[in-house]
């Protein structure tokens, strides 16, 4: 397979009299090879949008290597373009109607329906900058662990609180006095210790929100379960038509009790 590709493009050079054809393949080849070996290594959660790079690369081939191509090898290049461009049709029209987030529901029913000396925790940290731009309730929030800055994503911010032996002692005094108040605590994100009525396999996966906040969910999660008398979920977040790296629950908790 790889021979006949090979004699292809050396047919297409001689044709159009113009090595640079060979170039763009060999770039192409190197290219992708490379790019796949770099992801591979990297060894991260990989997302559409690191394709980018590789992307722009095909791109300037593609357009270099476009005009010197004549007849048939011209034909079959345009129609391998129009195949990959029918076959993602589908996704791409799918996506179209694909929400980023959902947290802005969320945020908007806590502002109608809290009250000014409830609470808000916001599971994981980084949702406090979508929260942060929707939420016009009257009552406080903060994010797990509480961050200073929600106009963009400090992580400077939060490694400073994976720092601090006491980055919660706020929060959960917090949560300790309106909970003994009798207020409400509204949980946006994922909260891995609901009570019996919440059917566990319509839950989102914990995983991704476990994995950026750590302990200082675990931390909540913990003390919820120890002194909050009941937790009720309001919205499983399980739609599929939402980004799964903002596609938040809505737990709401009240009621004190002491630890047995």
């Amino acid at each position: 397979m790889l021979w006949v590709c090979y004699r292809g493009i050396r047919e297409a050079c001689k044709e159009a009299g113009d090595e640079r054809i060979l170039f763009g393949a060999v770039t192409l080849v190197c290219g992708l090879f490379a790019y796949t070996l770099f992801l591979r290594k990297a060894n991260f959660y990989v997302q559409p949008w690191y394709f980018l790079p590789l992307l722009a690369l095909v791109g300037i081939i593609f357009d270099s290597v476009m005009p010197r191509l004549e007849g048939k090898y011209r034909s079959v290049l345009w129609g391998s373009a129009l195949a990959v461009a029918l076959v993602s049709a589908n996704d791409s029209l799918q996506l179209l109607n694909w929400r980023l987030t959902n947290i802005d529901l969320l945020a908007a029913k806590i502002s109608r329906e809290a009250d000014r000396d409830d609470y808000v925790i916001v599971k994981n940290w980084t949702y406090g900058i979508t929260f942060n731009h929707y939420f016009k309730g009257p009552c406080g929030w903060s994010t797990v662990p509480p961050i200073s800055d929600h106009q963009t994503a400090r992580m400077d911010l939060y490694d400073d609180q994976t720092r601090n032996p006491n980055a919660m002692s706020l929060l959960l005094e917090q949560l300790s006095h309106t909970l003994q108040s009798g207020h409400k605590v509204w949980i946006v994100g994922r909260f891995n210790g609901w009570d019996q009525s919440y059917d566990a396999k319509r839950s989102v996966s914990i995983g991704w929100d476990e994995m950026v906040g750590g302990q200082f969910n675990q931390n909540v999660n913990d003390f919820l379960r120890r002194h909050c008398k009941k937790i009720q979920c309001l919205n499983p977040g399980t739609s599929q038509n939402v980004n799964f790296n903002e596609q938040a629950a809505l737990f709401q908790g009240q009621g004190w009790q002491d630890p047995q």
